[in-house]
């Protein structure tokens, strides 16, 4: 990850990030007291967004990979949903 989600610690690994630490971050950069909404509306584009991303995939581009890539995106937005 290149940046870190603040907490009471840096957090950098993508399977450690829970939502708050994400809502700890928007709030220190000024995005309000309750950025709750904000996570929500990107947890809900997640499957659009894979969506469009797939589209748009050169046909070369390995399937292994995109799966992995978009499953993981799959599975972070459901837990960071789960942790309302």
């Amino acid at each position: 990850m290149a940046m870190a989600w603040l907490g009471k610690n840096r957090h950098y690994l993508a399977d450690g990030i829970q939502r708050r630490h994400i809502l700890t971050t928007l709030q220190k950069c000024g995005y309000g007291d309750s950025p709750d909404k904000l996570v929500d509306e990107l947890i809900a584009q997640t499957p659009d967004v894979i969506d469009r991303v797939a589209a748009e995939l050169p046909r070369d581009f390995p399937a292994g990979l995109a799966k992995a890539i978009f499953d993981g995106l799959r599975v972070s937005a459901a837990r960071l949903s789960s942790q309302e």
